[in-house]
């Protein structure tokens, strides 16, 4: 085994000859005969004469190189992991024959980055604020855990976040229609299922009425008979179902698996994790423009493997087939209607945003070596306490449950941010 490390690249040498070759082809050998299927003789009993006309010596050798890493492939990587490898390994067979192999693993190192005047930098922080909307909706989407719903008995009008149990049915130009019809529906009044406007006119229905309500159907409706169509759905409202806030034990009862003592401590932590996406989101928002402006700094010098671009464009083209695939088109078609061929997508689209990426985490090494940042035991200690105040749990349950190298990250990053919002005045 031979390490070399030049022009920014790592490689790891590896010859293997004598008798771990020689085994490795045999056993290899074994594996392939033993799977060979020929007709007239049953799975693993062909006989050898037979097995090794269907085989090759390039089969054999290629699967035998095969179970070879697979048995050392450890050994290699922890080689590797004691390198700053930038990039996935990338594994090249030199040569190959039944006397050795030659092979390597070359990667990309992590690039020197030498940064230009911080001093210079004129990205501001701009603290974000969770506004009172804001708290109320998030609250208000935790209801189904403080609440639950009671049928009223006494005469009153349908009103919003009621539950009404009600029967439909639905005609255009008077003819029923597919889907149209229902019985004993039930909906929260408010919640938008249906066509916009419904739930509006059925509000201020009272049990056991009867009422016609007209409603558009949407152009763009995903039934093509419907769209466009107006309709008049005729409902009876059979009953309604009111919120009625949970108290006590049963309110703690379905709110403490959750990891929430009370209601108020339900509120507070709400309130406060929300604060803290507000405060990350600020947070990242910055760092990322500071990044950018580093790497356009005059004086900044980052050389970023193309390697690590292709990788990152290819993982961001599979996610951004993914999401267009949900949509129900393939990417064939959406390019065809940007008019752009893949390479020219990846280049223009997707290659900025990956370098800017890369970049941003490079930039980021550079500013924890260039303000000597560190996390200490007692960094750990009040972060692990905040931690557990939220939770409602103890310090020891946290620190069994949480990644330690995660929270070091963390911490790393906003001291980082800290550092650069006093460098930057």
């Amino acid at each position: 085994m031979k390490i070399n490390k030049a022009n920014g690249y790592f490689e790891l040498s590896v010859t293997v000859s004598g008798s771990d070759w020689t085994d490795a082809q045999t056993k290899s050998k074994k594996s392939l005969i033993s799977n060979i299927e020929v007709k007239g003789f049953r799975k693993g009993k062909v006989p050898a004469e037979i097995a090794e006309k269907q085989i090759s010596e390039q089969d054999i050798l290629r699967k035998a190189l095969d179970n070879y890493l697979d048995a050392n492939y450890n050994t290699y990587i922890v080689e590797m992991q004691k390198e700053k490898i930038a990039s996935k390994p990338e594994l090249v067979v030199d040569s190959i024959s039944k006397d050795e192999v030659s092979f390597k693993f070359k990667a990309a190192l992590y690039p020197d980055v030498k940064l230009g005047d911080l001093s210079k930098l004129t990205t501001k922080f701009v603290e974000s604020k969770i506004s009172d909307d804001e708290l109320k909706r998030e609250l208000d989407s935790l209801k189904q855990f403080t609440t639950t719903t009671k049928e009223i008995k006494e005469p009153r009008a349908l009103k919003n976040d009621d539950t009404a149990n009600f029967d439909f049915l639905g005609k255009v130009d008077g003819v029923p229609f597919d889907g149209g019809k229902a019985e004993g529906h039930e909906m929260i009044i408010g919640s938008k299922q249906f066509i916009e406007g419904f739930e509006e006119q059925m509000v201020g229905m009272k049990k056991g009425e009867v009422k016609d309500i007209e409603v558009t159907f949407p152009k763009e409706y995903q039934a093509k008979n419907l769209a466009g169509k107006k309709s008049i759905f005729t409902v009876t409202l059979n009953s309604i179902k009111e919120l009625v806030e949970l108290k006590g034990e049963e309110l703690i009862a379905k709110i403490k698996p959750m990891g929430f003592s009370s209601l108020e401590n339900m509120k507070e932590t709400v309130k406060t994790v929300l604060e803290e996406r507000k405060e990350q989101e600020s947070r990242d928002k910055f760092f990322n423009a500071v990044a950018d402006e580093i790497h356009a700094l005059e004086g900044t010098q980052l050389d970023i493997p193309a390697e690590l671009i292709v990788d990152e464009v290819n993982d961001e083209l599979k996610k951004f087939e993914e999401q267009v695939t949900k949509q129900g088109m393939d990417l064939k078609s959406y390019l065809k209607m940007l008019n752009k061929t893949a390479e020219e997508f990846k280049n223009e689209m997707l290659a900025p945003k990956a370098t800017s990426k890369i970049a941003q985490g490079f930039v980021f090494q550079a500013l924890v070596d260039h303000f000597k940042t560190e996390v200490n035991d007692e960094d750990f200690k009040m972060e692990f306490e905040k931690i557990a105040k939220l939770q409602d749990m103890t310090i020891e349950e946290i620190e069994k449950q949480v990644n330690k190298d995660n929270v070091k990250n963390a911490l790393l990053y906003n001291k980082v941010i800290s550092q650069l919002v006093k460098e930057i005045k």
